[in-house]
């Protein structure tokens, strides 16, 4: 450990976004910022976090235990999604793990290190190698994004969406049984294919390297749903041992509310939110609205629907297209709210009747928990993180596994909540706020410090 102005460290966080409550959009700044503030309360640790530093954040912050070390990203890189594209991606990466070496060339002893995250491979490893106890916590797996992207061969809706791509080829060259032991091999793989002149058409395969080192370099995994637990374990076999599972904390509700259109109670007030790309879903939303408008156009006519996030206008043709989509709705109220920091988003949900999470996975979903806590019902897809958390009767689970039938149970969701009273909406919302309240982020915060502690002696 070293003082750090006057502090101890007893653990070095690295992520790729520390946000500050301002600049809080994503679901895994959220959930990185609450972990590492309830760590602290349990344990009285100190901990040193080092993050890419984005447009509306300082460069060093430093609170009661915490200091925060923001690095410039690679030049030209504006937005924290743009780290994600394959000519940045692996340079990112490096940046990283580059300042993970730096502050690991001055901390000695009981300095634990949470790498938080598939971006974090590359720092782990120098972590590891530099004599650390590594607890890697995993919010997303690319092994498992890249199963979604095979299975694009089996949807027919999205067969000709978009040009091919290895993924595309493979999932129909390859039989579905065997799709996740050939994803398993390339994992083993990937550090190796990764030394090759790789073309960016498989830029997954350098994220897969790093999720490779982040699975090797890790004494501890932490996987942010059970279900989510069993996924990393049938890609990772390797992690039986060393993993262990934690739910994430609900928040505390909104202290006002914010609804886009006049409120009336014959209404049905529908939100969704998320990154606009296919794992999400909008592309099932939009057609599932349709179909809706087409079959019961009155009963579409009551539905009002928030759209937040990106949706056209980022994500490239998916985006747009998609968006174009929902624009040629007629019957069915739409806002786009664009992108808006947490706070605003949870004032929306305090006056919507149900969030839809139609994803086609979901390591656990964040945004679930926030429109519990905001008094909405929830109707997802039976994806890892909610299969373990929504219940009936304020919960409406769709099964999602056959991609041919996941427009319809959709527009089955959505009528099912059409049917409701006002008065029913409100007492299923009422039921899903007690739901919430179950979910602590202290418990979540046990669950990394027993993954940590034995960096500390």
């Amino acid at each position: 450990m070293i003082p750090v102005k006057d502090k101890i460290t007893d653990v070095l966080l690295i992520t790729v976004n520390f946000p500050t409550t301002a600049t809080n959009k994503d679901g895994m700044g959220n959930y990185t910022a609450n972990a590492a503030q309830y760590l602290m309360e349990e344990t009285g640790w100190n901990i040193h976090a080092i993050a890419f530093r984005f447009s509306g954040q300082e460069p060093f912050e430093e609170s009661c235990g915490l200091t925060v070390e923001r690095i410039d990203p690679p030049r030209g890189i504006l937005h924290y999604d743009e780290l994600y594209n394959p000519h940045n991606f692996r340079i990112a990466a490096s940046y990283l793990a580059a300042s993970a070496q730096r502050a690991a060339s001055g901390m000695r002893g009981k300095t634990a290190a949470w790498c938080h995250g598939y971006e974090t491979g590359m720092a782990s490893r120098v972590l590891a190698e530099a004599g650390f106890h590594v607890a890697g916590v995993v919010h997303y797996l690319i092994a498992q994004d890249l199963l979604n992207r095979f299975e694009k061969a089996d949807d027919q809706m999205r067969k000709d969406m978009d040009e091919d791509t290895f993924s595309s080829i493979a999932g129909r060259i390859i039989p579905a049984k065997l799709r996740p032991a050939f994803i398993r091999l390339l994992s083993v793989s990937a550090p190796l294919l990764c030394k090759l002149p790789v073309p960016d058409r498989l830029e997954l395969l350098y994220k897969l390297e790093q999720e490779s080192l982040l699975m090797k370099s890790s004494r501890r995994i932490v996987a942010v749903s059970p279900g989510f637990g069993a996924t990393i374990v049938r890609f990772y076999p390797g992690v039986r041992n060393k993993i262990e599972a934690c739910v994430a904390g609900s928040p505390s509700p909104a202290s006002g509310s914010d609804w886009p259109f006049p409120l009336r109670d014959d209404r049905l007030r529908l939100v969704m939110v998320g990154r606009p790309v296919p794992q999400k879903g909008w592309d099932y939303v939009a057609e599932a609205l349709g179909r809706l408008e087409s079959s019961r156009p009155d009963e579409a006519a009551r539905v009002e629907f928030a759209v937040i996030g990106g949706l056209g206008d980022w994500g490239g043709d998916y985006s747009n297209r998609i968006y174009q989509n929902f624009l040629g709705l007629k019957k069915v109220s739409l806002a786009k709210l664009g992108e808006i920091p947490n706070d605003a988003v949870m004032r929306v949900m305090a006056s919507a009747d149900a969030l839809l999470l139609p994803s086609t996975f979901e390591p656990f979903g964040l945004v679930m928990l926030e429109a519990m806590a905001s008094g909405c019902m929830v109707l997802s897809s039976d994806c890892d993180g909610p299969r373990g958390v929504v219940r009936p009767p304020w919960g409406i689970l769709m099964p999602f596994r056959n991609p041919r039938e996941r427009v319809a149970e959709l527009e089955a969701g959505i009528n099912k909540l059409l049917s409701l009273t006002r008065a029913e909406l409100e007492e299923r919302g009422g039921a899903a706020r007690e739901a919430a309240a179950g979910y602590s982020w202290r418990d979540c915060a046990r669950i990394h410090a027993e993954a940590l502690r034995n960096g500390q002696g």
